[in-house]
């Protein structure tokens, strides 16, 4: 096994590559330790810090926007005290929101929506270019003009409607 291994000349270079592989698996490993750490010692801390790190991974990764939801649905299980409960979320989502909404807003400065994805992939851009319009603002920047142009002329020179399936 490992001569095959050692001979599989991609695994030589995927190990010397810097994904966000390794980066999302650590923070999402935090996450759930400081969570842990949260229920099991009850202290503002480890709420505040369980955010932050679920931030963090959601950075890394926005597979995991919604997890904060989640976690408002998790609390009140281990907790029956409002007063409490309404601590440790509050810290909580403080949390989430000092790593996330940094980039959030920068989304909506730079690309004008307020989220998290700067890039959801071709599939996405596919089916929805019949949203893409040129607009007044959009013709004084010349690369987002030209952008959303050959998005539109490709729509236009498609044989099959954009978005249907093929």
């Amino acid at each position: 096994t490992f001569i095959l291994t050692f001979l599989n000349i991609n695994l030589l270079y995927n190990s010397m590559l810097a994904l966000t592989d390794t980066f999302f698996s650590f923070t999402t490993a935090l996450f759930i330790l400081t969570s842990t750490l949260f229920i099991k010692y009850k202290k503002n801390l480890f709420s505040f810090l369980s955010g932050i790190t679920l931030g963090i991974s959601i950075l890394t990764r926005p597979v995991l926007k919604f997890y904060p939801i989640l976690v408002i649905f998790i609390i009140p299980l281990f907790y029956r005290n409002i007063k409490t409960v309404s601590k440790f979320l509050i810290l909580f989502l403080c949390g989430v929101a000092i790593t996330v909404l940094p980039w959030m807003i920068r989304n909506k400065y730079k690309l004008g929506f307020f989220g998290l994805e700067t890039n959801q992939g071709l599939n996405t851009l596919w089916s929805t270019s019949s949203l893409v319009e040129i607009k007044e603002k959009d013709r004084k920047d010349p690369v987002i003009y030209e952008m959303k142009k050959i998005i539109i002329e490709d729509r236009e020179e498609c044989p099959w409607p954009m978005g249907a399936e093929i």
